[in-house]
């Protein structure tokens, strides 16, 4: 019913926070600080809250395709991933977001900030890399794996590491310029 769940107590109890309708399927939730929350789902759907998850508030991604991670860098910039190769940007702290064009037709998963450079992961072992805050998108996909890449983690700027399906992990040393298994 379109609710998130929140604890206050390390788990030990729940409470459920109405989003204000009925859509049940969310793929992804970040918090910036202890105040600003996102979270996405399929149809297009982002909801930000402003008081620790107790509110949430619709926001526009000016589309219905499904939306399944979002990230930030610090509390303007932020990168929403999603189906058929859907980016979405936000400069603003998300009073807008911006389509940009990633080159790709597979469904993208995880996405992570180090700096200015951004990495994206996806089905079909799709790599995508941004060195300018996501604005511009580069296909890393190479011949080492067509599992669906799930998701992204910085060690530091050189250092990632992708996990996928299948047991599927990946390495950089370079910052996503070359990768191994």
């Amino acid at each position: 019913d379109g609710r998130i769940l929140k604890t206050n107590n390390c788990g030990l109890n729940w409470d459920y926070l109405n989003t204000g309708n009925n859509y049940t399927g969310f793929y992804s939730i970040t918090f910036i600080n202890s105040n600003i929350g996102y979270v996405v789902g399929g149809g297009g759907k982002i909801y930000m809250s402003s008081n620790s998850g107790n509110n949430w508030i619709e926001q526009s991604s000016g589309g219905t395709t499904g939306l399944a991670y979002v990230c930030f860098k610090d509390v303007n910039t932020g990168i929403i991933t999603g189906n058929a190769g859907k980016i979405l940007r936000t400069t603003n702290g998300g009073i807008n977001w911006s389509s940009i064009l990633s080159h790709s037709i597979y469904d993208l998963r995880g996405v992570e900030f180090i700096n200015d450079i951004v990495i994206s992961v996806g089905h079909y072992g799709e790599l995508l890399k941004s060195t300018n805050n996501g604005l511009n998108w580069n296909s890393m996909r190479n011949s080492i794996t067509n599992h669906k890449l799930n998701s992204a983690f910085k060690f530091d700027s050189l250092i990632y590491f992708v996990v996928g399906d299948s047991g599927t992990v990946l390495k950089t040393l370079s910052g996503g310029n070359f990768w191994s298994v």
